[in-house]
């Protein structure tokens, strides 16, 4: 897949798909996060890096764009101290976004980074305990972030799982939860309460332990 310099936007409404302006970098597997003032935070990714033979390459990259929504524009934001692509990003209590893992041009990363809608990048963190790719992240009812899986440093299936407490800026460890277990995640915008119902969430292919979900 080569990078694209725009985006598209959908307005649910009128259920209209639209062209957004080009972005300052053509950028592919980069994360996004909305932020407090509604504008979007797009970081890391990879860049199509056109050479003097006028030939093209792949490079990860560590800059970040925001979209501003208000006027349809995308600006540079700084870059984070790490080049990453498809890192998850999880928007905290306070306003900030966790930035987690993803890969650089060569291994996945335990690297975490804060952005802050004021001071922007970079607010380094202690690293996690496992470098991941295309891991998963979620905020907690209490503000603490759930981190897990797919693949650690070697590539392969990880099941450790992690919590960052943003109180001490560091990651610790905890165990899967047991059977019959509740584990209290925020739900997303927009998404209306309902009963528990049976799921199997699946990763790239791989489908995990059956459990149950309700929105309150």
């Amino acid at each position: 897949m080569w990078p694209v310099v725009g985006g598209i936007l959908y307005n649910p409404s009128s259920g209209v798909f639209s062209l957004l302006s080009a972005m300052v970098f053509d950028i592919c597997y980069p994360t996004g996060s909305l932020l407090t003032d509604g504008t979007i935070l797009i970081a890391g990714g990879v860049q199509m890096v056109t050479g003097q033979n006028g030939g093209h390459s792949l490079l990860v990259t560590a800059t970040a764009e925001i979209y501003d929504r208000a006027t349809g524009t995308f600006t540079l934001t700084g870059s984070m101290s790490t080049d990453r692509y498809r890192p998850p990003a999880t928007p905290l209590a306070n306003g900030r976004v966790l930035i987690i893992g993803g890969a650089n041009q060569t291994q996945t990363t335990r690297s975490a980074q804060i952005y802050d809608l004021v001071t922007g990048f970079p607010l380094p963190t202690t690293p996690m305990l496992s470098g991941r790719l295309c891991g998963q992240s979620v905020l907690l009812n209490g503000g603490q972030v759930r981190v897990e899986g797919v693949f650690d440093a070697n590539r392969t299936g990880d099941s450790l799982l992690e919590r960052f407490n943003p109180q001490t800026g560091s990651f610790f460890s905890c165990p899967p939860a047991s059977s019959g277990g509740i584990q209290d995640f925020r739900a997303a915008s927009g998404v209306a309460p309902g009963p528990a119902v049976p799921v199997s969430p699946l990763y790239l292919g791989r489908s995990s332990n059956a459990t149950t979900i309700a929105v309150q």
